[in-house]
């Protein structure tokens, strides 16, 4: 990743060099290609196991270790650096990487106690590769902490991601236009899961009535009512 520092009045990346805002484009680029990394690296694992190369225990331990490091990762870049996570951050992502290893081991205990001589197929490799969807979710969650802690918003709206097709959840959520922030359901919490993709975009009031985008990008953007 290049040179960047998070400025914490407005809730945004800046290039070091020139002090402009980074897009929110790229900021959630980083999370996108990291979350089909770690499905990459989570698929290359599980594919290992069910070619006989690692153990049970092997593939359990390689699995947990890359959930770690990818939950970590999110929720330092949501939270603008490790440099600006609090123990209370470190807290949220613990209680995140439980929540993933307590998936993780359940499916474990799937696999060594299937029928015997059962073989592992295709769909072992996929749904192992599936856990890596949940890293979007832990950014959108950290990033919502972070601008509730430093009152960086104070509204907030849902936008569905182009092209998917969206859960009740997700709809409702948008229909709901802008509210307080914290109103929403968060991202993850929805009937989709953790496979939603839908972006939340975070306003704060500006002295003048003005709407002001926070969290994202550095600059006022015109605001529509809903």
């Amino acid at each position: 990743m290049p040179e960047f520092i998070y400025s914490k009045s407005t809730g945004n990346y800046r290039y070091k060099s020139s002090g402009n805002a980074v897009s929110p484009e790229r900021v959630n680029g980083w999370i996108d290609r990291a979350a089909d990394q770690l499905k990459d690296n989570l698929g290359r694992i599980a594919q290992q196991h069910k070619d006989g190369k690692i153990n049970l225990s092997e593939w359990v331990i390689q699995t947990g270790e890359e959930l770690r490091n990818a939950h970590r990762a999110a929720t330092m870049i949501a939270m603008g650096g490790k440099q600006n996570m609090q123990q209370s951050d470190w807290g949220f992502v613990g209680s995140v990487i439980r929540r993933e290893l307590a998936y993780l081991n359940n499916f474990a205990n799937t696999i060594e106690n299937r029928p015997p001589n059962t073989e592992l197929t295709q769909a072992f490799v996929s749904r192992a590769a599936s856990y890596g969807a949940s890293l979007y979710e832990t950014y959108e969650k950290a990033k919502r902490r972070r601008i509730i802690r430093e009152t960086q918003a104070e509204l907030e709206e849902n936008v569905l991601e182009p092209g998917a097709e969206h859960c009740a959840g997700c709809l409702e959520a948008t229909a709901q236009g802008t509210v307080p922030v914290g109103s929403l359901t968060a991202v993850g919490d929805r009937d989709c899961g953790s496979k939603c993709r839908c972006r939340i975009r975070y306003w704060k009031i500006g002295a003048n009535g003005e709407m002001i985008e926070r969290g994202t990008v550095a600059a006022p953007h015109t605001y529509r009512s809903h």
